[in-house]
């Protein structure tokens, strides 16, 4: 497919490669042929940063994986900017243990035991993007400012949570939809007339929280009403989502193909009882 940048920031900014001679090496968007993605080594003598990882507290709910603060920073090497009673800092986030809002401010733990109470920026009050977590079960579960109440830094994940591998089997969603009226259709699945593939997202909202995860994490869903959706991941992990068309009467319903060249059948998303993947 081709792609316009009009608008979005993945097209036509400059990218930045570690070179392992030079350092840190900016190339300008108009000097790339082609970008080729290759799988990690297992080891790599100069990064930009490690990945930050923890975990996130929020009006009673704990959600720990990799962290994007603010929708921004998300390496050991970002900075968090703030005013403190002493002047203005930028601590990196690798010195970071903690983070806590308070009111209109935060309250900032290093890892060396100093305690600083920040504001002024929107990394550490109003203005804040929110808190992003990404896990196995969750491409990003994303958390307002106003619900968030404090993140853990950690020093090790216990594993990435995707891989390159992760993409070498890219297959077509299949599986069974259960109608209202007791059809049992099985094959290939077409949902809300768009997504086909098992890397592909479904997004939802719980309360305040926004989460994204890939058909592959679905084993199962069930339509409770015209708003909402049960959803029963791979994980064991069970949640309710709404408030987006993946979930709710904006669905422009389900094709099912029985065979490849067969005529699929089309399942309005209100005649929908429930969703087995394979």
């Amino acid at each position: 497919m081709t792609l316009k940048g009009e608008g979005y920031n993945d097209v036509g900014l400059d990218i930045r490669i570690m070179d392992p001679e030079m350092g840190e090496v900016d190339v300008s968007w108009g000097r790339i042929e082609k970008i080729e993605f290759m799988k990690t080594p297992k080891n790599i003598p100069n990064k930009f940063g490690k990945p930050l990882y923890g975990t996130v507290e929020a009006f009673g709910e704990k959600f720990t994986g990799y962290i994007q603060w603010d929708h921004d920073e998300r390496l050991t090497t970002d900075k968090l900017d703030g005013d403190t009673d002493d002047g203005d800092v930028s601590i990196e986030f690798g010195k970071i243990k903690s983070i806590e809002r308070r009111g209109d401010r935060s309250y900032v733990v290093l890892k060396s035991g100093r305690e600083l109470r920040m504001d002024g920026s929107n990394d550490v009050s109003n203005g804040h993007r929110g808190v992003i977590i990404m896990n196995k079960d969750m491409v990003a579960i994303d958390v307002p400012w106003d619900e968030f109440d404090k993140v853990t830094f950690t020093e090790n994940a216990s594993a990435p949570s995707v891989t390159y591998d992760d993409f070498a089997t890219q297959q077509p969603l299949t599986g069974t939809v259960v109608t209202e009226d007791g059809r049992n259709l099985t094959g290939k699945i077409v949902y809300d007339l768009d997504e086909e593939y098992d890397y592909e997202l479904l997004q939802g909202k719980k309360g305040e929280y926004e989460f994204i995860t890939t058909f592959r994490n679905i084993k199962r869903m069930e339509p409770i009403n015209e708003h909402r959706c049960s959803l029963e991941l791979k994980s064991g992990q069970k949640m309710t989502l709404y408030d987006a068309q993946d979930v709710n009467e904006l669905n422009q319903g389900i094709l099912v193909f029985a065979t490849v060249n067969a005529e699929p059948t089309y399942v309005r998303w209100e005649d929908v009882k429930s969703i087995e993947f394979k």
